[in-house]
């Protein structure tokens, strides 16, 4: 069972997604944040890196973004070009924006990439004849054989919504050409609007409800949601509290707090230690308090088990990302080191960010990976 809460403030708006009432996903939409991610501008291209195949690109933001030639779509840059490109990873304090040429425009059921012509379906779509209706599908409505990405959501979609959600990108599409033909650089194109990024990346089929504290932005939701699935917009409420602020009634802001902090404390009274080096995080599991009624290593396991729960969902919360060694405690038992590993595998497949678990080692050691896009919930200043 799913939540998902939108909190608008006045210099920012907080997403946070609760399961079974327990924080796993917190987003902050703040304009003077640098969280870019997705926004298509005109680019002016500044220079070229000498000590690599890369330019720099004045998107606006007060760094200049780095654009890599392998990643030109038409022609290679050159100083003083207006280029349309797309934010894939936000600026850091050492380095501006990584940038694309390689447009995408996020629907629910689709992605549409203008400058590709091939489709790729989801892993999770399989390979029966439900892809093969939707491949005869796309490639009716997709007069324009631009590219796109068929997610998974697209097995919950009608035919009708998914001519909708095709029609709708294509004219999201055209209007950002459009203003990046009529534009001076650096000037912001598009970005997905709050509405938009929740229905399409946050909503799934565990989801019961959206509650939103502010009354134009729910009026936005229901309006957004009203196009996809009518039902679905009955659930969206709106929080009409002035003297309690909703990520209070919540729990938000405390989970928050603990999120923040270096150790955390299982029910148990075992611990969790995150630390961050300058190559990756290093999670430790440590018994602590944690005793046991049964023989030590029953008492290893079933520690290991509950971290590896909560693991997977700090991992989502913080927004850790990059390489990542997870330090269990160690089991002589093969059956239960897989089994830990199976249960980590497991839970963070939930996680909507790229994440890998590549196995276990006779140490106790697991190795994973994170995709990065955006700055962590310690590197936030919130």
């Amino acid at each position: 069972m799913q939540k998902i809460l939108v909190n608008v403030r006045k210099d920012e708006t907080r997403v946070a997604v609760l399961e079974e009432d327990r924080l796993v996903e917190i987003y902050i939409d703040s304009g003077d944040d640098g969280e870019i991610v997705g926004n298509i501008y005109t680019g002016l291209v500044k220079n070229k890196l000498k000590s690599m195949q890369a330019y720099f690109v004045d998107i606006g933001q007060g760094k200049n973004g780095c654009l890599f030639i392998e990643e030109a779509a038409e022609s290679i840059p050159k100083s003083g070009n207006e280029i349309l490109v797309q934010v894939k990873k936000d600026a850091t304090d050492e380095k501006g924006a990584y940038l694309t040429q390689d447009i995408t425009i996020n629907g629910k059921f689709m992605v549409l990439m203008p400058f590709a012509d091939s489709v790729v379906f989801s892993k999770k779509i399989g390979s029966g004849n439900k892809k093969l209706e939707l491949s005869v599908l796309i490639d009716k409505i997709n007069i324009r054989k631009l590219g796109i990405i068929v997610r998974n959501d697209i097995l919950n979609a009608t035919k009708e919504q998914i001519e909708k959600e095709y029609s709708i990108l294509i004219e999201k599409w055209d209007k950002i050409y459009n203003d990046y033909k009529h534009t001076k650089p650096p000037t912001l194109l598009y970005k997905q609007d709050i509405s938009e990024f929740v229905f399409n990346n946050m909503v799934t089929k565990e989801t019961i409800k959206i509650v939103v504290n502010e009354e134009n932005a729910y009026k936005n939701m229901v309006s957004y949601i009203n196009a996809y699935d009518l039902e679905f917009a009955k659930n969206v409420e709106i929080y009409e509290d002035e003297k309690l602020d909703m990520f209070d009634l919540y729990g938000v802001e405390s989970q928050i707090k603990k999120a923040r902090g270096r150790r955390y404390w299982l029910k148990s009274g075992a611990e969790i230690i995150f630390d961050k080096t300058e190559a990756m995080t290093v999670i430790d599991v440590d018994t602590s308090k944690f005793i046991g009624k049964n023989n030590k290593e029953q008492t290893i396991y079933k520690t290991n088990i509950e971290a590896a729960k909560e693991i997977a969902r700090q991992i989502r919360l913080r927004n850790i990302s990059g390489i990542i060694i997870i330090d269990f405690i160690n089991m002589s038992s093969e059956e239960y080191r897989k089994e830990v590993v199976r249960i980590l595998k497991e839970e963070t497949s939930k996680d909507r960010v790229k994440t890998v678990v590549l196995g276990m080692t006779k140490l106790g050691l697991v190795e994973m990976t994170r995709q990065k896009t955006r700055k962590s919930l310690v590197e936030r200043e919130i």
